[in-house]
Formats: C-alpha cells, structure tokens, sequence
C-alpha cells in the first residue's frame, strides 16, 4: 500500500505544477491576443493622425491646441 499512497502523491505534485502550468500559458495566450488587438488599434490611430495631420494645415492645429488647453 505504501507504493501505491507514493504513486497518488507524486500524481498529486504533479498535477499541481501541470496546473500551474496551464495558468501560465493561459495567460501568455490571454496577454498575446492583447497585444494583437493593441497593436491593430495603435496602427489605425497612427494612419488617422497621419490623415489629420496631412488635412489640417499646421497654423490651424496650432490654434486647436491652443483652445483645448
């Protein structure tokens, strides 16, 4: 009995880490689909800062700025 009470406390520890394991890839699947959608969303406001910048001539940004302090 005592081999098989060894045997189910090995599985145990390892079932522990296999857990924590699978949290830790969880979160770096989480944390890249993050940053994809980050990275999408910061290329469409650098082209639509990129268009307002090439529309608005520079006098008039300069004059918006100023009114929104």
């Amino acid at each position: 009995m005592d081999d098989v009470a060894f045997k189910r406390d090995r599985l145990q520890a390892a079932l522990g880490k296999l857990r924590e394991r699978l949290a830790q890839l969880k979160d770096q699947e989480e944390n890249a689909r993050r940053q994809a959608a980050y990275d999408k969303a910061k290329a469409v406001r650098d082209e639509l800062a990129e268009e307002i910048s090439s529309f608005c001539p520079k006098a008039h940004r300069t004059a918006c700025a100023r009114r929104h302090q």
